[in-house]
């Protein structure tokens, strides 16, 4: 079974992120910010991340340009989403190291299409 860890420090959407994989058989494990999704990522090897832009402690940017920095997660997947909208966001989402972008609301269906893609299936 393929983990993945999701934080977010707004619930519905890690339950919405949960409601889109744990059926398809992906396990889901949660953190509420950066600093917990990090010691998530040590804790379960997870085979992607799904990071939120904007949480308290560490960015999702941040987070992602630490597990850039570590051999052990330097190519582990990660997608961030965020509410913020502009011309460069996408731009500065994978500069920072991620492999997709998503702008919420997203869409589950689209999610779970990269989701399956970045982890090979």
């Amino acid at each position: 079974m393929k983990t993945i860890v999701v934080a977010d420090d707004y619930p519905g959407v890690r339950q919405l992120v949960r409601d889109t994989l744990e059926p398809r058989g992906y396990q889901v494990f949660e953190a509420v910010n950066g600093i917990q999704a990090l010691q998530l990522v040590q804790l379960e090897h997870p085979s992607l991340v799904i990071l939120d832009r904007r949480m308290p402690g560490l960015t999702g940017d941040q987070v992602c340009a630490e597990l850039r920095t570590d051999p052990t997660t330097r190519t582990l997947p990660v997608v961030i989403m965020t509410a913020d909208t502009g011309d460069d966001v996408q731009g500065y989402m994978l500069a920072a190291g991620a492999n997709a972008f998503f702008e919420k609301p997203f869409s589950p269906k689209e999610l779970l299409t990269a989701v399956r893609q970045l982890v090979g299936e």
